[in-house]
């Protein structure tokens, strides 16, 4: 019978207590008032905030005349059944629970009924809000029609000691459950301050979520950056190994011309050394006369050629060393 009608679930759309909320997936709100079985509806505090027909059928009494009662404080109870409904709230409060009891009624005619009753708890909003309690049976008690009228009757003029003592314990009960009820609500209270700690923290953890967002944004600039940076170095890379390689070229270069102009300045000794010797013959023969006029003419063709050719040289030494300097300027 639970599986069908007790599961509830969380619906913001609801304030009012006498609204019940169920999930998709079972049989409506409606369907549950209808259902063959007698059902009532209580709140945490033990008032009737619905029952079916079936239940108002079975006692004799309208739904209007038990809306708003506490169970506890219905005519149809009992005493016994009044007793457990109030031990069964105490055991509640502690945190024990019974989900099946039985309660004996005494319907409007009169007849008196054991009814079993199979309870569990229906939440609204993420909290208990009460319970809903399914009569699965029903058994009619005789004899107990005037047993009861006499006992209503003795109530009237005396009450017993035993009587009185049940009172004595039931207003300490009641104290008890002030004092629970009061434990409860402190506890409310402390979970609401929890509540308001949890949001602050919550609050806190989206605006740490954001400015952490906002960090790693500027990491992935900074990395884009960095990595642009990283290509325009290994560019400036490249072209300083280029700038290397050219100047490595220029100075294999100026290496060749300098061997090169040191050849031309060692042939220029040889031929000014040759010079100098040929200068040495002339005048050893002009001193001595002994050389004729063609041997001189021969010899002054081959002084003026010697220096025509060390003239070439010097023009070659001249345009190497121009070369070398403008390699120079270069680098």
């Amino acid at each position: 019978m639970f599986d069908k009608y007790t599961r509830m679930r969380k619906n913001n759309h609801h304030n009012n207590v006498n609204v019940i909320d169920t999930d998709d997936d079972i049989t409506s709100y409606n369907t549950f008032l209808n259902s063959r079985k007698p059902v009532f509806i209580t709140n945490k505090r033990g008032e009737f905030i619905d029952v079916n027909e079936a239940f108002c059928k079975q006692i004799g009494y309208a739904k209007d005349e038990l809306l708003g009662l506490p169970l506890e404080e219905t005519f149809f109870l009992t005493e016994d059944a009044r007793k457990t409904v109030m031990y069964r709230n105490v055991s509640r409060l502690i945190g024990k629970t019974t989900p099946v009891y039985t309660l004996d009624v005494q319907t409007k005619k009169g007849d008196v009924l054991s009814l079993e009753i199979d309870t569990k708890p229906f939440f609204k909003n993420g909290k208990i809000a009460g319970e809903i309690g399914v009569v699965r049976k029903t058994i009619k008690r005789t004899g107990v029609k005037e047993r009861k009228k006499k006992e209503n009757t003795a109530k009237k003029i005396v009450i017993e000691p035993s009587s009185s003592s049940i009172l004595e314990k039931i207003r300490e009960k009641n104290e008890e459950i002030k004092h629970l009820e009061t434990e409860i609500k402190r506890k409310d209270m402390d979970l609401e301050k929890h509540r308001l700690e949890i949001r602050r923290i919550n609050e806190r953890l989206r605006e740490t979520k954001l400015e952490l967002e906002e960090k790693n944004y500027e990491i992935k600039q900074l990395n884009a950056e960095l990595q642009r940076r990283q290509r325009m170095l290994e560019t400036r890379e490249k072209e300083i190994e280029d700038i290397r390689s050219e100047l490595e070229a220029a100075q294999s270069k100026i290496e060749e011309n300098t061997y090169e102009i040191r050849k031309i300045k060692k042939e220029l000794e040889k031929k000014q050394k040759e010079l100098e010797e040929k200068n040495e013959e002339i005048n050893e023969i002009k001193q001595e006369r002994k050389i004729s006029q063609s041997e001189l003419e021969e010899r002054n063709k081959e002084i003026e050629k010697t220096q025509k050719e060390l003239e070439t040289k010097k023009i070659e030494l001249t345009n190497k060393e121009e070369e070398i300097k403008k390699l120079q300027k270069n680098l």
